[in-house]
């Protein structure tokens, strides 16, 4: 009896000391399964890599009031992906939870650039208010990085490896952003695009006719109406020079201060330099089927909201078929609406690395001469027989050593001007990368307008492949995708359309009615044999 009680308490104790090994060990060793399809919560391989290679310690703070907490799951979810960081880090990331009122460091929290946010708390059937913090401090031997609002997961990811790469880099990433039209500038009419780049990036605006400073990584062009063929000089040396950028170059002018009065560019430096590089900017406009409401904002007591007029064909609406499913900007469609775009043509001179990202759908058509811009007359440009419809290429990626288009000209500076170059520059030393759209309005504050606002995400997808930055396009495609309500094909939304209303008005009220006719008739059955067999008794 003794040696039965013995061999239960040995094999207890034996039990006790697995577990305790097992825990031991899952700090090492162990596994985590993530049953969502994108993989929403576990971070992806690309962070997984970025931790492991860390070469000294990361310093992580979340900064996050306790009535949060109370009222959110979000800054459980923020603590939890911090830690799992941490875990692939080895050792070298430190997480640290602060609540800043507590701590008493609420006005050195702000100083960092996190500021409060008013929430609405409900505690004992009262309603008050209260400020609360929810930001993250990263801290990398003598470098910072601070994310000052956090109240969501959504693109946290992104932005801790983004942050962290940052960080372990010597120099920044610059973007300069160029205006080639005069009557447009980058804090009036490009400030959404401006904030989204500046979160990735240190981002200056551009002079035109101004040398392209060494600092600058990429370059973002957007318009070329007011370029010389002198101005045009700098931006093809900054190429030559190993340099990356984006163009977004229409080949109509669209007057916005003039009710949207379109008109042909007859003749732009700019279009030569392009053609050259082996990409031609048609000088025409294409319209879609596939396209945004046109809205306009309308005063109210309650603030601003939107009236639609009409759908508008000018502003074309890009499906996810439509796009180069292989290259790393398009691989994961988010969505992308272009405004008011011209065809582009792919050269003979472009080379092999050249490649359309985006077309309009097999239904589009051109408008070539009589310019048609008005939105209230948008419902007679809809109606277009088969023979005119056909796909036009809206977007293309170039990645190739490219030829100085100066290389073989006299180049003669501007009265007053001298030419910054000792010698200009004949031929790249190394591959460059060049995105071109036929469309610079896609970029601009009007997205607002058109509701586009995922067009910010192309463009940054965008400005992380000009940077060869190809992995952290992956990690911020996993958690956004494509979230428009008119993303199926119009075709398709009838038919699903459809059959929801066969089931629904249809379908569901015949199964109710039939159960209740099943229930009725095996009633009346069972009410029968009763009735009979009491009548034989």
């Amino acid at each position: 009896m003794l040696s039965q009680r013995w061999k239960e308490i040995s094999l207890l104790l034996l039990t006790m000391v697995l577990a305790v090994l097992l825990l031991l060990n899952s700090q090492r060793y162990f596994t985590r399964i993530d049953l969502t399809e994108d993989k929403l919560y576990s971070i992806s391989e690309v962070s997984k890599k970025v931790m492991k290679e860390l070469p000294g310690q990361v310093s992580i703070t979340y900064y996050a009031s306790d009535k949060l907490d109370r009222v959110s799951q979000t800054p459980q979810l923020i603590e939890d992906l911090l830690y799992e960081y941490a875990t692939y880090a080895g050792g070298n990331i430190k997480i640290a939870v602060v609540d800043p009122d507590r701590a008493g460091l609420s006005e050195e929290v702000q100083k960092l650039g996190i500021q409060p946010r008013q929430i609405q708390l409900v505690e004992e059937n009262e309603q008050t208010y209260a400020k609360v913090f929810s930001g993250i401090s990263l801290r990398y031997s003598d470098r910072q990085e601070v994310l000052p609002v956090v109240f969501s997961t959504e693109s946290l990811e992104y932005q801790l490896t983004s942050s962290i790469k940052k960080m372990l880099r010597q120099d920044a990433r610059r973007i300069g952003i160029l205006v080639g039209d005069s009557s447009m500038n980058l804090q009036n009419d490009y400030s959404a695009l401006y904030e989204t780049l500046s979160g990735s990036f240190e981002v200056e605006e551009l002079t035109r006719g101004e040398m392209i400073p060494e600092r600058i990584d990429i370059l973002f062009l957007l318009g070329g109406e007011d370029l010389r063929r002198y101005d045009l000089l700098h931006i093809d040396q900054f190429l030559i020079n190993g340099g990356n950028a984006f163009f977004g170059i229409g080949g109509i002018d669209i007057d916005l201060e003039n009710n949207l009065k379109a008109s042909r560019y007859e003749h732009l430096p700019v279009f030569e330099l392009l053609e050259y590089y082996g990409v031609r900017v048609e000088k025409q406009l294409v319209l879609d089927r596939y396209a945004k409401n046109f809205r306009v904002p309308r005063q109210t007591f309650d603030g601003i909201n939107w009236e639609v007029i009409d759908t508008y064909p000018h502003w074309v609406s890009i499906r996810q078929g439509n796009v180069d499913k292989e290259h790393p900007i398009t691989a994961r469609f988010q969505g992308l609406d272009l405004l008011w775009p011209s065809p582009l043509t792919i050269l003979d001179s472009a080379g092999g690395n050249s490649r359309g990202l985006v077309e309009s759908s097999p239904e589009a058509w051109l408008m070539e001469d009589m310019f048609i811009t008005d939105p209230y007359r948008a419902g007679s440009l809809n109606r277009r027989t088969a023979e005119a419809a056909g796909q036009y290429t809206l977007g293309i990626a170039l990645e190739k050593e490219l030829h100085s288009f100066y290389a073989s000209q006299s180049i003669t500076p501007p009265p007053g001007e001298m030419l910054p170059y000792d010698e200009i520059k004949a031929r790249g030393e190394s591959s460059s990368r060049v995105v071109l759209f036929g469309s610079s309005h896609f970029a601009s504050n009007l997205i607002q307008y058109s509701d586009s606002m995922y067009n910010l995400n192309f463009l940054l997808n965008s400005a992380d492949w000009l940077a060869h930055e190809d992995d952290l396009i992956k990690i911020r495609s996993r958690t956004v995708g494509d979230t428009r309500l008119n993303r199926l094909d119009p075709e398709r939304a009838r038919i699903q359309y459809a059959f929801s209303q066969i089931v629904n008005i249809l379908l569901i009220p015949l199964l109710v009615v039939g159960y209740g006719l099943l229930r009725y008739t095996v009633r009346r059955r069972q009410r029968g044999v009763l009735q009979e067999g009491d009548y034989e008794l």
